[in-house]
């Protein structure tokens, strides 16, 4: 892990994803799944790259971008929200601007669901079931046979829940996490590295909310929105690699 300086005494923690390859996307036939997410197809990470341990978080924004946009504005370890794509590409850009020793990016959409599996093929990091004690949504309705939760009907501070495989916390409700790439269907091949359609009319966003039922919550869903959609669900997890 490395921790990055920001101002007013903050840091951005960030897990090293290691190179390696997976299966994107689920499975024909499962009941789950949207068409959107098939077919399923082999994905080749050639590089390693870094990954936010958590959310970027209302403190995290306000000390680099000096507003706080967010509904949910009591928390500032709650992840920030109320940020469209384009506001997004626009933190990123001035904490490029802070420093030479890491390039930050949007994760593309592969690096995000690899790192969100973490070497898992279930529907979740945790496996095939997703309670409201493993992460932020709406626990009325959870996914395979667990039991009824809470719904908070709000964020929550990050790290609140268990963290995947890798060390990630939130990767499963919170907030939905803006991508690099424009939405597109999925082409059965295999791909090295992919970034998504050339041009698009919405961008990606992925893990689900704190609004959303369980089965948006998967590893595997996928959702979009146009590049100046702002709303309470949305929010980011910042990638980054090292600049030659």
């Amino acid at each position: 892990m490395i921790a990055v300086a920001l101002p007013h005494g903050l840091s951005l923690e960030l897990v090293k994803i290691p190179a390696g390859s997976f299966c994107m996307g689920s499975l024909e036939g499962d009941s789950a799944a949207g068409d959107n997410e098939m077919p399923r197809h082999r994905v080749e990470i050639t590089r390693e790259f870094f990954l936010g341990r958590f959310e970027i978080t209302q403190a995290q924004w306000n000390a680099v971008m000096g507003t706080n946009p967010s509904h949910f504005k009591d928390c500032p370890q709650c992840p920030v929200e109320m940020i469209s794509w384009r506001d997004a590409t626009t933190f990123v850009a001035k904490l490029n601007a802070r420093q030479r020793k890491y390039r930050f990016r949007l994760p593309t959409e592969a690096e995000w669901e690899y790192a969100t599996r973490a070497g898992s093929q279930a529907n979740f990091a945790y496996g095939d079931t997703l309670s409201s004690t493993q992460a932020n949504f709406d626990g009325n309705f959870p996914f395979g046979n667990v039991a009824q939760g809470r719904f908070l009907k709000r964020t929550a501070e990050v790290g609140g829940y268990p963290p995947n495989q890798w060390g990630l916390y939130d990767i499963h409700g919170n907030v939905w996490e803006w991508c690099s790439d424009y939405f597109g269907q999925y082409r059965n091949r295999v791909q090295r590295d992919p970034k998504g359609p050339a041009t698009g009319r919405s961008h990606v966003l992925r893990g689900g909310s704190w609004f959303v039922n369980a089965v948006n919550a998967r590893s595997a869903t996928r959702h979009n929105l146009a590049a100046d959609q702002r709303n309470p669900n949305n929010g980011m997890r910042i990638a980054a690699e090292k600049r030659p």
